[in-house]
């Protein structure tokens, strides 16, 4: 009610005001007038005032970090430039980075707590990218002062490029060299990760690799060609064949962009057989009133690596028998280990005059 309008009235002694604020739009010194007209002589009040600003700006606006393992640890640093833009001085109080971003500092120009900005000074907010997980991630990094805060936008994605194997070990055991391969036994090939794995190489090493073969005639199995996006298989197949008895070591090795994985082969080559010496007995001549001639024997022996448990020992042509009650004679039942023997003993007694002809066949496993 006492401010000063064109319907005003004052009576002798009386006031009314002027009120007046200062708004600028633009920087730099500002004036302007105030008059009051009224029946007695204008009066005028000059007004004058500076128009200032705090103001930061960044650039750029936002940092894009792009694909980023999250077994590979952060990123290089990436930086925006902020800047005092306004006309006052500008004290930094703090940067708030969250998420899987970190701020970087260190350097005399980093933008921290304390940092003061004359104006159109700089200085740099720097930063690095970390994923935790896989997935995109979005934050901010916001740069607070007596000014208005200003942010930089923050973006990447954490992704996993691995390759596993399982097993990463195949036991053959036991192998007899005479049989033949094994029956095949298979690892799995992975890609547990969420990038492409693009397989160079498929080899089999080692010592022992030539008593080891790999099977590839199988859609699923891993070639020098296999490309597995995530989540994709491929098989690793082998079968163990020894050609020579004792213990045999091998691997394979898978080649990709992400490395190798390998996959440790072991058996042994082992082998049941027997051998016997002499190979045959001549018994020569007796005569048919005499009955039987004095024993003779072969040694059979166990010339392998592996137990040899015999089956049966048969005896063709009646003109000849075997004695029995020997201690180390061979019989259904007896056991060999490696390098023991037993013998095959036989006695000619013939019934007619004439050359006489037979054999002892020692079965067995």
């Amino acid at each position: 009610g006492t401010d000063c309008t064109t319907s005003t009235s004052l009576t002798a002694g009386q006031t009314c005001k002027l009120r007046l604020r200062f708004d600028p739009t633009t920087t730099g010194a500002k004036a302007a007038t105030v008059t009051v007209a009224s029946n007695a002589a204008d009066v005028s009040v000059g007004l004058t005032g500076t128009g200032i600003q705090t103001l930061l700006t960044r650039s750029p606006a936002s940092l894009s970090f792009g694909s980023k393992d999250i077994d590979d640890g952060p990123t290089a640093e990436q930086f925006s430039t902020v800047t005092n833009a306004g006309t006052e001085t500008v004290t930094i109080s703090g940067v708030d980075v969250s998420g899987n971003f970190g701020q970087v500092t260190g350097d005399a120009a980093d933008c921290v707590n304390g940092k003061v900005l004359a104006a159109a000074a700089t200085c740099k907010v720097r930063v690095t990218y970390n994923p935790t997980a896989t997935g995109p991630n979005s934050s901010n990094a916001t740069v607070h002062s007596n000014a208005a805060d200003v942010s930089i936008a923050l973006d990447g994605t954490g992704i996993q490029s691995e390759v596993g194997v399982s097993p990463a070990a195949l036991p053959f055991g036991n192998r007899d060299s005479d049989d033949g391969p094994s029956a095949t036994q298979e690892s799995t090939v992975t890609n547990t990760g969420t990038e492409d794995v693009n397989l160079s190489s498929v080899t089999l090493t080692g010592s022992g690799a030539a008593h080891f073969q790999r099977l590839t005639d199988q859609g699923t199995d891993c070639t020098a060609s296999t490309v597995l996006t995530a989540g994709q298989t491929c098989k690793l197949r082998v079968q163990f064949d020894p050609s020579t008895v004792g213990a045999k070591s091998a691997t394979v090795t898978a080649s990709s962009n992400l490395g190798d994985v390998t996959v440790a082969l072991t058996g042994t080559g082992t082998q049941t057989l027997l051998g016997a010496g002499p190979t045959s007995l001549a018994l020569g001549s007796q005569d048919v009133d005499d009955g039987p001639t004095t024993p003779q024997a072969s040694t059979v022996t166990n010339v392998g690596t592996q137990p040899v448990t015999l089956t049966g020992v048969n005896l063709s042509g009646g003109d000849f028998d075997r004695p029995s009650g020997a201690g180390g004679d061979c019989a259904s039942g007896t056991v060999l280990n490696a390098g023991e023997a037993c013998n095959v003993r036989a006695r000619f007694d013939p019934s007619s005059t004439g050359d006489k002809s037979g054999s002892v066949t020692v079965t067995s496993n």
